[in-house]
């Protein structure tokens, strides 16, 4: 005669338990609710302090694109020129909200989303850069490459949020990173259309030497990966999210010879 497990428990272990349970309940209920509280808190701080920096953007940036009007009236002729080119080659694209900032004499561009509105920042010192020589080729490829980062979900909070508990996997976050950045590189060479100088305008931002642009040999500079020994470069390039030049370079180079496949 098989009797159920409950026969066998001791009727105070029952008793007990209750007490012990209720006894739990008033000990962990502040602490869940003190708990909340400080991710409320961090929250709130996350928040304010998003909104601030969306706001310094308006306060201190110059904003040359709006997502909302579309307005092309107020951009310089080049940067207009470019927006048209990208919406011409890719169908029902949304350019996002772009602005240029001061970058403290930093080269650089960003794509970042601030809540459900997306970003593209261009430091000053970027665009002076390439409009100071009439290098429309060289600036679409710096803005094309941001543009990607978004339209690639790689600035959505979702996305990155989920695949939060994949960082416990060593090197894998960062080789999602500069799997990204080859993907946008590759989307900046298709936009710009010119592989040349899809890959030179990253030399020009890395070196800041647009002066020499027109002299730079893409196979000489190639040649300089295979200055460093091969296991470096390795142990260089899994911890890094960004890939090193030379291999965006290579990128962009390979990407091109095969660029007009992707034409419908």
């Amino acid at each position: 005669m098989k009797k159920s497990i409950n026969a066998f428990i001791d009727k105070k272990e029952k008793i007990y338990f209750a007490l012990s349970f209720a006894i739990s309940i008033i000990f962990w209920l502040p602490v869940v609710l003190f708990l909340n509280f400080i991710i409320l808190i961090i929250a709130l701080i996350w928040l304010i302090n998003t909104k601030r920096f969306e706001k310094s953007l308006y306060w201190n940036g110059l904003l040359i694109y709006s997502e909302e009007s579309e307005d092309l009236k107020n951009l310089s002729s080049e940067i207009k020129v470019i927006i048209e080119n990208f919406k011409s080659k890719l169908d029902n694209i949304m350019i996002p909200n772009i602005f240029i900032m001061s970058g403290g004499g930093i080269l650089n561009a960003i794509a970042t989303r601030i809540l459900s509105k997306k970003y593209i920042i261009l430091n000053g010192e970027v665009v002076n850069l390439f409009l100071e020589r009439d290098d429309i080729d060289g600036l679409k490829m710096v803005i094309a490459h941001e543009l990607w980062h978004h339209l690639a979900g790689h600035t959505s909070f979702w996305k990155s949020t989920f695949i939060l508990p994949s960082k416990i996997i060593p090197f894998l976050w960062s080789a999602l990173s500069r799997s990204m950045e080859y993907t946008a590189d590759n989307i900046g060479t298709f936009l710009t259309w010119n592989v040349q100088k899809a890959a030179k305008s990253l030399i020009v931002v890395y070196a800041w030497t647009h002066y020499m642009a027109n002299d730079i040999d893409l196979n000489k500079f190639l040649k300089q990966e295979k200055k460093a020994s091969w296991f470096l470069g390795f142990l260089e390039e899994i911890y890094s999210f960004h890939p090193r030049l030379t291999k965006r370079v290579e990128n962009i180079l390979k990407f091109g010879e095969n660029m007009r496949d992707f034409i419908g």
